[in-house]
């Protein structure tokens, strides 16, 4: 019940972006029916919706693009169909098996846990010769999918990069996202899938400046909002929208 409200919530007011972040967690399969049907409604009123999820049955059901991230970095955007029918990048067959439990890959008990996963995923960078010394903003942008045509961008980040600072001596510095070029057109339904910890929900709040990149920059309808300030960037943001999966300020 209060997913859905979020949701309604989120919808209201008819913003011209929404980014719901975990819509589906931790609720049954019935409300998760309503919830995605709360979503078609926003797709058919035209508003650019980017989900943020964990569920690929959920991201199948509505998305026009997935986009998987892995470490920090986007590893693959293709056209939804094409990302089921067979997912090109080895993170991406290896997230699939394990949530969907289809015939991408080979199936090894040894890989049952994400943590085998991650290091089979890590290995295959290293001994593939397509991604062998290559730095991590050409890992980033190799399965990129041609932007759609026709539609105009609405969000589009270029670089972007989230360094958290330790909050306390000794410990290491966070980097929650890693030199990502993301687009996303006007109209159009992005899933952001990977598992936690990837940097989904800080790529999400970079997208709307709700915090600050350490690098890179930020457009919305092709206006900078990193050099924006004051009325000019709170004119910007009462065009987006946050749906988050529970009340509390992350």
């Amino acid at each position: 019940m209060l997913q859905r409200s979020l949701v309604a919530m989120g919808i209201a007011g008819l913003p011209e972006v929404l980014i719901a972040d975990e819509p589906t967690k931790g609720i049954d399969i019935m409300n998760k029916q309503a919830i995605s049907s709360l979503f078609r409604i926003v797709r058919k009123k035209g508003i650019t919706l980017i989900i943020i999820t964990h569920d690929l049955s959920f991201a199948r059901d509505l998305a026009d693009r997935i986009t998987v991230m892995y470490s920090g970095r986007i590893v693959e955007i293709r056209q939804r169909q094409e990302f089921f029918d067979r997912p090109l990048h080895p993170y991406s067959r290896g997230y699939s098996a394990h949530s969907l439990r289809t015939a991408f890959i080979p199936y090894h008990p040894e890989q049952e846990t994400l943590k085998n996963m991650r290091k089979a995923v890590d290995s295959d960078f290293d001994a593939n010769p397509q991604w062998k010394g290559a730095e991590s903003s050409r890992r980033s942008s190799l399965f990129r999918k041609e932007r759609l045509s026709g539609a105009g961008c609405m969000i589009e980040g270029r670089g972007l990069t989230k360094i958290f600072a330790p909050d306390s001596p000794g410990k290491n510095r966070i980097i929650a996202v890693d030199n990502v070029n993301i687009r996303i057109e006007a109209g159009e339904t992005l899933t952001l899938v990977g598992e936690s910890g990837c940097g989904k929900s800080t790529l999400s709040r970079l997208l709307l400046l709700l915090i600050p990149p350490t690098k890179g920059e930020i457009f919305f309808e092709g206006q900078a909002l990193t050099r924006l300030k004051g009325k000019e960037l709170h004119s910007i943001r009462k065009k987006s929208r946050l749906c988050r999966s529970s009340r509390k300020v992350p």
